[in-house]
């Protein structure tokens, strides 16, 4: 039986591969367990789409520029704390690390696979 050597793309995907898996271990063993870290983003996208929902809801109910101020304000105020962490870097993102066009190449890929699937008719 003849050895089969991997191509130089084979191997380097690979050791990629490979990396992925040990970034992925170290997190569950220094961070939180993949449930968690699930938990945490369900938790941050409601935070955040609730208070998107709160400021449509009182942009499109205000009558001057007073009233919009006053309505991004309270929002400001909930959320600037956080914000203010993110600009410190004392909070860092996932993304953050990331190639930002490989993060949008992600979401890309991930959104358009799972809606093909969910769309297909078999």
């Amino acid at each position: 039986m003849q050895e089969q050597i991997p191509s130089q793309q084979d191997h380097l995907a690979t050791l990629a591969y490979l990396d992925k898996q040990v970034k992925r271990g170290q997190i569950a063993r220094e961070v939180a367990d993949a449930d968690s870290i699930v938990g945490t983003t369900s938790d941050t996208s409601h935070l955040l789409l609730v208070e998107l929902i709160t400021l449509i809801d009182g942009l499109s109910k205000a009558t001057t520029l007073a009233e919009m101020r006053a309505v991004a304000s309270q929002g400001q105020t909930r959320l600037g704390t956080l914000a203010n962490k993110v600009l410190n870097r004392e909070i860092q993102f996932p993304y953050q690390g990331k190639n930002i066009e490989r993060v949008y190449q992600e979401i890309a890929a991930r959104a358009t696979g799972v809606t093909t699937i969910l769309t297909s008719s078999e």
